[in-house]
């Protein structure tokens, strides 16, 4: 494809285009030959930057690159305007790109002119003026009690050995805030049935989170009935599957997405939305920040944003 046929093909209405997109759109691993670049990319890898990081700055600015080849023909960085970067970004909006998404590729042409600029390459940054688009980030999914109610009510209408494993498990979900690899690592000896707590080990550290009576009495029925009088697995895991097995994250995913598709919940409910909803619900309950991190497994700082969540979702029962 020819420069000129390129500068027309960018100028014609984006469904006369071939498969609905302009040139510089395609091809993620379109090749850098800008010196500038891949010298910059060097620096991110010299400093330690994470893979994905420096992956996500080529592929920002090749997409740049392309475009202000079809822009300007052959040009340097140096050339390059607030006029071409206008442009740049009204060509990511009219094609439909998350206000995030957007706000990250400028992101990456700012970071890199301001590494040119340090290089003397060029003396100022196109972008010093340019605002780009507000990111609304949607508000994190958290359960009211009364569907956290409905959902660990739903294996009980159901007797069989895993209902109750299910109902032990559901219930040790929502009273202790675990992680699902958490979960899935927990072992009989991990939980405590005398004081009504379970340890859990993360990178070397351990916590104690105490339960209620209610997750007291699932697990103690889970024990004393499906786990110990008809799964005779010899594994130490406190879950097992029918096959006698530690149960995977898979296994406790596949289980849990079943019941809240069972009691009529959203498709995108997790035991993240699970954790995330204990969290909140004790925040409300003025349990403390530091308490509530602790229980988590989580520094401070990290847990913030669950006082944020508190504050901003609306209060349900």
């Amino acid at each position: 494809m020819g420069l000129e046929h390129g500068r027309k093909l960018f100028q014609t209405p984006r469904d006369t285009a071939p498969n609905g997109s302009f040139p510089f759109y395609k091809d993620p691993e379109y090749p850098i030959p800008d010196l500038s670049v891949r010298a910059y990319l060097n620096c991110l890898k010299d400093i330690k930057t994470p893979r994905n990081t420096v992956d996500a700055y080529r592929s920002d600015l090749s997409q740049l690159g392309r475009y202000l080849d079809l822009r300007k023909g052959p040009h340097t960085w140096s050339s390059v305007t607030k006029e071409d970067m206008s442009g740049f970004l009204l060509s990511l909006e009219e094609h439909r790109y998350a206000p995030a998404t957007i706000a990250r590729k400028i992101a990456s042409a700012r970071a890199f002119f301001r590494w040119e600029i340090e290089d003397g390459i060029m003396r100022t940054n196109p972008l010093l003026d340019i605002e780009t688009p507000k990111t609304s980030r949607a508000l994190p999914r958290v359960l009211s009690k009364n569907e956290i109610a409905a959902l660990l009510a739903a294996p009980e209408a159901n007797k069989s050995p895993e209902a109750m494993r299910d109902s032990a498990m559901l219930r040790l979900f929502y009273a202790t805030g675990m992680r699902v690899s958490e979960m899935a690592s927990l072992n009989k000896d991990d939980i405590n049935l005398g004081v009504d707590y379970v340890r859990c080990l993360r990178l070397g550290r351990e916590r104690q989170i105490p339960f209620d009576l209610k997750t007291h009495e699932a697990i103690q029925n889970y024990l004393e009935g499906s786990r110990s009088g008809l799964w005779h697995a010899e594994t130490d895991a406190l879950f097992v599957s029918h096959r006698e097995e530690r149960l995977t994250r898979q296994g406790i995913w596949l289980i849990f997405k079943g019941y809240v598709r069972a009691v009529g919940l959203p498709e995108d409910i997790t035991t993240h939305t699970l954790r995330r909803s204990f969290a909140v619900h004790l925040l409300a309950d003025h349990v403390s920040l530091r308490d509530v991190g602790y229980l988590l497994g989580l520094k401070l700082p990290n847990t913030r944003v669950y006082d944020i969540t508190r504050h901003r979702i609306p209060k349900a029962g």
